[in-house]
Parts: structure tokens; C-alpha cells; sequence
């Protein structure tokens, strides 16, 4: 009888056991594929961020310099002169320039921080600079004629001091393998020329 009782009680854990499973096995979804259209969007999606031709274009910047900024003023007789250095280096898999720079002017000694890419959606070259001078991000997009031998930017930014919008002329020119400048112009209120800076960037050997 004894024996017949654990048999019973065996029977009742397998039987219940069982059926445990088989609701879980009920509940579980069936894994399910992508449908067509959203294999699409998937491929065009993995295809648009890829590294393209300007990507690669403005790898060629990649080394570590020596950099000498010309401060030009208006109405000054001559030049400020001052000289630092630059390391650019890629990041996100050969996506993005990240250039660290240093330098002075007028005696103050300064860091910088630039990002350099390619929008493959809104096919321009775009940026952010940021300085240890300043508080402010500056963003800057803009286009190439020439394969990036140059690149003419708009940047934008707020002035830390009044919180007034911003805008300079900025130009990135490859001047051969080992060369290349970048260029700060801006603009007075009264629509004159304002105070313009020509960094020239020397490959180290």
C-alpha cells in the first residue's frame, strides 16, 4: 500500500510537471523574421553608415604637427605670431577626425578640441570646436568642390559675454601631403572685414 501511495504521488508531480511545460511552451513566441520591407530599411541603413570616399579623404589629415596661427586685426600694423602644436588622430571605426591642439595668443596659452566628419544623409562635412578659452560649442557644416583639398565651412556659436549668435567664415585647405591651413575670417557689425587667423599646420618627420 505504502508503495502504491509514492507511486501515486510520482505520477501526480510527472503529470503536473508536464503540463507545466506545455503552457510555458504555449506562451514562449515563435521567433519570426524580419518582414521584407524591414530587411530593406535594415541593408539601407547598415549602407549608409559606412565610411565613404570623403571619409577617406579627410584621413589624409591624420599625424601630428606643428602649427603656427597668424592673428591678423584690423587697423594693426602687423601680425600676432604664435606657434603650438596638433595630434589628429580617427575614431568610430575611420568616421571622424579628432584633432587636439595647443597653442597662445597674447601671451595666454590655450587648448583646443576639434571633430571633423562627413554626413552621408545630409552630404556635407561637419564639426565641433571647443576651446579652454570658451565656454560656447562651436558647430560647423559645409562643402567641398574639390575632394576636400577644400572645405569651406559656416560656424556657428553664442558669444560666452552677451549670448549673441555667432557666425564665422572657416576654410580648410590642404596645401600638399605634409601642409594644411585653416582659416578664420569674421565679419564687424557694420559688414566690414573683422579680425581674421590663418593657422598653417607642418607635419612632424
Amino acid at each position: 500500500m505504502k508503495n502504491r501511495g509514492l507511486l501515486l504521488v510520482a505520477l501526480t508531480i510527472a503529470l503536473v510537471g508536464s503540463a507545466v511545460v506545455g503552457l510555458r511552451a504555449q506562451k514562449a513566441p515563435a521567433a519570426q523574421s524580419p518582414s521584407p520591407e524591414m530587411q530593406a530599411m535594415m541593408e539601407a541603413h547598415r549602407k549608409a553608415i559606412q565610411p565613404g570616399p570623403q571619409h577617406l579623404d579627410l584621413m589624409r589629415l591624420l599625424g601630428e604637427y606643428t602649427t603656427r596661427d597668424t592673428f591678423y586685426m584690423p587697423g594693426a600694423e602687423a601680425p600676432v605670431i604664435s606657434d603650438g602644436a596638433a595630434t589628429i588622430k580617427s575614431e568610430m571605426g575611420e568616421r571622424f577626425l579628432v584633432e587636439h591642439n595647443n597653442g597662445a595668443y597674447m601671451g595666454e596659452p590655450y587648448a583646443g578640441l576639434r571633430i571633423y566628419g562627413f554626413n552621408n544623409g545630409s552630404k556635407q562635412y561637419e564639426g565641433v570646436w571647443t576651446y579652454s578659452a570658451s565656454t560656447s560649442v562651436m558647430s560647423l557644416s559645409g562643402t567641398s568642390k574639390d575632394d576636400a583639398k577644400s572645405i569651406d565651412f559656416t560656424a556657428n556659436f553664442k558669444d560666452d559675454a552677451t549670448g549673441q549668435a555667432m557666425s564665422l567664415a572657416v576654410t580648410l585647405k590642404l596645401l600638399d601631403p605634409d601642409h594644411f591651413q585653416v582659416e578664420l575670417k569674421s565679419t564687424m557689425p557694420n559688414g566690414s572685414a573683422g579680425p581674421r587667423v590663418v593657422t598653417t599646420y607642418t607635419r612632424k618627420i
